[in-house]
């Protein structure tokens, strides 16, 4: 009886989890590349269309990507958006350090991580979408510029800095300082080098103590550049309930068809 009772409280630990609502686990990918590297994939539900509407290659920030992360993309998912989200912190480290071999070997790692993922989640003939928050959405927006995937359409970008690169320091971690070294880059410039056709959606939490250079992002994109402010925000984006409607509104505003002129 007692042995009962223990499964029956564990069962009802289980079903209390389930019901407070924490993500589901992503798809476990079959390529071995996905699995070395540490991708996860979220397929999107096709009640309605026959392939997703778009793939999107998310970038986690200095710490990883998270628990917030992982709900965000469940949600993009259950939207139509197929999307694999990448912890991108190993692969920062193992990069060589001079430049120009840094970047060249990011994005001769990164291209086949993007390939497979889009493959496995069936997304091949979707538009694409390339995003992250913090360094995540920093390194989203250079490689739109330098090794954009195939049909990408547009940048979903998570509260960055002026500026990036492609690393994780100690003051990324600490939030203290913005890179000024050889091969760090502005986001205005890299928002300016955006292919044509290509739009760019800063979503910024309205207490972001990082956005002084917005205006000049903005400026840089011009019509194809759109803020989209979370209220009572602030850099982290942790709270779903503010931020996920706001992020779904700009996935679809990067989707939308431009207007005429």
């Amino acid at each position: 009886m007692k042995a009962r009772a223990s499964i029956l409280r564990l069962a009802g630990v289980v079903a209390f989890g389930v019901a407070c609502g924490g993500p589901p686990p992503p798809v476990p990918p079959r390529d071995p590349l996905l699995r070395a590297a540490g991708v996860e994939l979220y397929r999107a539900e096709a009640d309605t269309q026959a392939r997703p509407r778009a793939f999107l290659f998310f970038f986690g920030n200095d710490v990883g990507f998270w628990g917030p992360y992982r709900e965000l993309a469940t949600r993009l998912a259950g939207a139509g958006f197929a999307t694999a989200g990448f912890d991108m912190r190993a692969l920062l480290r193992a990069l060589p350090d001079a430049e120009p071999a840094r970047d060249s070997a990011f994005v001769a790692r990164i291209r086949p991580l993007i390939d497979a993922s889009r493959a496995e989640l069936g997304a091949g003939d979707a538009p694409a979408l390339v995003g992250g928050h913090s360094l995540g959405a920093e390194v989203a927006v250079w490689l739109a510029v330098h090794a954009p995937p195939a049909g990408l359409v547009g940048v979903l970008d998570l509260s960055p800095g002026a500026r990036g690169h492609l690393r994780v320091t100690l003051a990324d971690i600490a939030n203290t300082a913005q890179p000024t070294e050889a091969g760090s880059f502005a986001i205005a410039d890299e928002v300016r080098a955006l292919a044509p056709g290509v739009r760019f959606a800063l979503v910024r939490g309205a207490n972001d103590r990082y956005g002084d250079a917005d205006a000049d992002i903005l400026r840089a994109g011009g019509d194809r550049a759109r803020r989209f402010d979370i209220p009572m925000a602030g850099h982290s984006l942790k709270r779903l309930t503010l931020v996920a409607p706001v992020v779904r509104a700009a996935a679809e505003w990067l989707l939308a068809p431009a207007p005429p002129r």
